[in-house]
């Protein structure tokens, strides 16, 4: 089975393409290169990080990727030991982990050794959900964030790192100012003028947070800034009791290089209509304030709440401005079949010449899936809050030239979980 997967956009060869996941839950990173947009793919394991590929530990997670904008390529992951073992895929809370980086020099064909960012013995704590990104303005600098939990008191802090040598040493972990909220899940953007921005959750109450950092990472201090609160809901898919691993925890965020404007979507509970959707927000200054949360997808409205459902949202900005964003849902599920039929879209934006922050600008959905699946034939996991159905923590979504380009996990009769990339020219 393959899972969360990751993509990443060649800075300089618009069919240079690259896209990573998870294999079989937690046995071990995977990437796969493609030179010709997209049509082959060369594929290689990412070394030592699990026991599948001759790392310290079973497992592995995470496999999130960037390019530096001198072309060289970037993967972080989470080793770690379940020490229940059950069955490699429930994340243990006493286990040793490590957050381990990567670096291509070909584009992804091959991959160095592990460089360890952090790396902690267990105990009470379990460090996950990395994510990476690089400052597209200094080729060498990139920073690195992360989640440590405390399970007993279901706490959390997020941490970062950031190298200013390409990857050969990182800067001793800081973490993010949270007020005493225990934070989860992170990722961070880079604005045009090298600021870094944080992005985060909080485990008990649910809101999210960003958090800019005034001294390129050294840093991050005052009060973070409140995008959204109250949307701790997972999904319930048709014709089924079993819960999907769509945690609201995750979340995904752009920036347009150009104008350095800010956009996030969430996973989002509606008390009004009883079923999950998400949010969509801009900022224009850096992350300081956020428009009025909106809904941009375009999923029928259904009788059968059910079918209401949309989840795993993700969002990307085309060099020209324009968002895309992709998101699951029910729409073409037909209800009592014993199946839950599942498609992923895309709709768009071009805020040059309609305001994003308005339902209406947004275009028509395209479907990307080539026809509805089943995903209550995907693999069954745990996870940190909810224990179902799992396609992944993460979906890729970026953007080369005015093209986006989006890697989502799917069922297929023959495999749980296959990964599957589209190419989308936004009209």
């Amino acid at each position: 089975a393959e899972t969360a997967p990751s993509i990443a956009g060649g800075p300089t060869n618009p069919d240079h393409i690259v896209g990573a996941w998870t294999q079989d839950l937690s046995l071990g990173i995977v990437s796969a290169a493609s030179f010709d947009g997209g049509l082959t793919w060369d594929r290689v394991v990412i070394p030592g990080i699990s026991t599948c590929s001759n790392g310290p530990r079973p497992n592995a997670i995470d496999g999130r990727l960037a390019f530096a904008a001198n072309g060289d390529l970037y993967s972080v992951s989470t080793s770690y030991t379940d020490v229940f073992g059950r069955d490699n895929v429930d994340i243990s809370y006493e286990s040793p982990s490590a957050i381990v980086v990567h670096k291509s020099l070909d584009g992804g064909r091959t991959w160095s050794q592990p460089n360890v960012v952090v790396e902690y013995p267990g105990g009470d704590t379990q460090h996950l959900r990395a994510s990476i990104t690089a400052d597209r303005e200094a080729p060498c600098t990139l920073y690195v964030g992360w989640t440590q939990l405390f399970w007993r008191g279901l706490g959390g802090i997020v941490w970062t790192s950031r190298t200013t040598d390409c990857g050969g040493t990182w800067d001793e972990p800081v973490t993010l100012y949270t007020n005493g909220r225990p934070g989860y899940a992170v990722q961070l953007l880079v604005l045009p003028d090298s600021s870094p921005v944080a992005f985060f959750r909080t485990r008990l109450e649910g809101s999210l947070y960003a958090q800019r950092s005034p001294d390129g990472g050294e840093s991050w201090p005052g009060e973070p800034t409140l995008l959204a609160t109250e949307f701790r809901r997972t999904v319930v898919p048709p014709d089924t009791d079993q819960l999907l691993r769509a945690e609201p925890d995750f979340f995904d965020v752009a920036v347009d290089r150009r104008s350095g404007r800010l956009v996030a979507v969430w996973q989002q509970w509606l008390e009004d209509e009883i079923t999950t959707r998400f949010g969509f927000s801009s900022s224009e200054d850096g992350g300081l304030t956020w428009s009025t949360p909106v809904r941009v997808d375009r999923t029928p409205p259904s009788p059968n709440v059910a079918l209401n459902q949309v989840f795993w949202p993700s969002v990307a900005i085309s060099d020209n401005g324009t968002i895309g964003v992709t998101y699951y849902n029910f729409q073409g599920d037909t209800f009592g079949d014993g199946r839950a039929d599942t498609d992923v879209w895309f709709v768009h934006c071009r805020p040059d010449a309609k305001d994003c922050t308005e339902p209406e600008s947004w275009s028509e959905a395209v479907r990307l899936t080539p026809e509805s699946f089943d995903v209550l034939r995907a693999p069954f996991a745990s996870g940190p809050t909810v224990h179902g159905l799992d396609l992944g923590d993460y979906r890729g979504l970026t953007s080369i030239g005015n093209d986006f380009l989006a890697m989502f996990s799917v069922t297929t009769d023959d495999d749980p979980a296959n990964v599957i990339f589209a190419r989308i020219r936004a009209q």
